[in-house]
């Protein structure tokens, strides 16, 4: 993308991803992130890098716990 920073809403459910996709990191103004029906086992603590992260969708995936940092995302709903 030239200006990640336009992203504002991402859907990656039901891609068969198995691991969550770093690129993910690079859009500094995500708001929505679905990442639901994926094989998804772990979600890096860098996740704290979305700041204004609203939305945060990953059901059905193989988590078995969300990292610490998530907590530090003051926006998420």
């Amino acid at each position: 993308l030239k200006n990640p920073t336009k992203v504002y809403k991402l859907d990656l459910s039901h891609n068969g991803l198995a691991e969550f996709p770093l690129e993910i990191l690079k859009f500094p103004n995500l708001q929505s992130l679905n990442l639901s029906n994926n094989g998804i086992e772990s979600i890096p603590g860098d996740i704290s890098k979305l700041a204004k992260l609203q939305r945060l969708n990953v059901a059905t995936n193989g988590l078995k716990k969300l990292p610490a940092e998530i907590a530090s995302l003051k926006h998420l709903k």
